[in-house]
């Protein structure tokens, strides 16, 4: 949604300000050919995830051995009306609508690993899932460490982790750019 609006497709009124100035100066920053290759960018992206162990153990290299994904940063159903998929009904609605393995998404910036049946909590086979591996900044979940996550398909494992980063850097950052600590607060969620 902020490349969205970075690109001219979403309308800057969505955004609370400091976002507002924040997305106006990275515009501006951006060169022509950056903010071409962003507009090249597809909304959703579908393909699949090679396991390595099961093309060792077939001998083939076909769409059995893979396991499909999609991966959108809001609702794939409906990718530019941003939609939160903060609710683990809504998010086994749209895994029963697609139909893949795994189903990728962040927007809501919270940590999720869901099944596409209730009662299922890690990667067992037989199930889909989506996964948000949370974000870097702007926190949605009380924990302002860095969220991200990797998911094994030779082990068939997801683990997301929490890591530590330069929030004071980013904060001078925001500092130099005239920005108020009450806005650097919203900005970083923090």
């Amino acid at each position: 949604n902020h490349d969205a609006c970075i690109l001219g497709l979403l309308n800057e009124r969505f955004f609370n300000e400091p976002n507002r100035g924040l997305l106006r100066w990275t515009r501006e920053a951006m060169k022509p050919e950056h903010l071409s290759w962003l507009a090249s960018m597809p909304m959703t992206m579908k393909g699949n995830l090679a396991s390595i162990a099961r093309f060792r153990e077939s001998g083939r290299n076909d769409s059995a051995d893979r396991l499909s994904f999609l991966a959108s940063h809001s609702s794939p159903q409906n990718p530019e009306n941003w939609e939160w998929l903060d609710s683990a009904i809504r998010c086994r609605e749209i895994l029963d609508q697609f139909r893949v393995d795994f189903i990728f998404v962040g927007h809501t910036h919270v940590p999720a690993l869901i099944a596409n049946e209730m009662g299922v909590f890690g990667l067992e086979s037989g199930y889909s899932y989506l996964i948000n591996p949370g974000s870097v900044g702007q926190s949605r979940d009380h924990d302002r460490r860095a969220s991200y996550g990797i998911l094994d398909t030779e082990a068939f494992t997801y683990k997301n982790f929490r890591i530590e980063y330069d929030i004071h850097r980013t904060k001078v950052f925001f500092r130099e750019m005239g920005y108020t600590d009450f806005q650097i607060k919203q900005l970083l969620n923090v």
